[in-house]
């Protein structure tokens, strides 16, 4: 990505998280969030905020500071109870911008860069490393795929492109 690309008014969910920024990097996003997938896939960029007053805390910057910003490129249900979905990020930029978070109470915030005092010409984007697995990790994957109609199927479809059901083909070949 090239900053010619990312503007200051570029929009960004803000996502007031306890994750460190080596974690949000591990998983390739930020995750266990409730929001709307579709209004968050309009977005381009997620920034993660700092909230170190979280007992389940793990991260290392002052409460409020905004640590990383990274490209969108997928929103995912994740297998928490409740809709809970990770924002996935195929790039990244390291920050440090203090008192970003003002005490919203919805830890998702929409909004620009520019409200969030973030200035793009000081970014610089790197891929997202790819997650590492072992061996014995790949061979004890276990998937359990649980039978769909094809309405259900074209529902999920549907909703992890941000289509509507009715705009879905399938075709089965047996």
């Amino acid at each position: 990505m090239t900053i010619e690309n990312l503007v200051d008014t570029s929009e960004v969910v803000a996502v007031f998280t306890t994750e460190a920024r080596e974690d949000v990097l591990k998983q390739g996003g930020s995750q266990y969030w409730r929001l709307n997938a579709n209004r968050v896939r309009q977005h381009g960029y997620v920034v993660c905020v700092q909230n170190e007053h979280h007992p389940d805390s793990n991260g290392s910057f002052k409460h409020g500071t905004a640590f990383l910003i990274g490209k969108i490129v997928g929103v995912v249900p994740t297998d928490r109870k409740g809709e809970r979905h990770k924002i996935e990020i195929s790039e990244y930029a390291e920050l440090t911008v203090p008192n970003v978070w003002k005490g919203d109470r919805y830890p998702v915030r929409y909004a620009t860069m520019a409200d969030l005092g973030i200035d793009a010409a000081d970014l610089e984007f790197k891929p997202v490393p790819e997650p590492e697995q072992s061996d014995a990790d790949v061979e004890n994957v276990q998937v359990d795929v649980l039978p769909l109609t094809l309405s259900e199927a074209k529902a999920g479809l549907a909703a992890t492109l941000g289509v509507d059901p009715t705009s879905i083909e399938v075709t089965v070949r047996a």
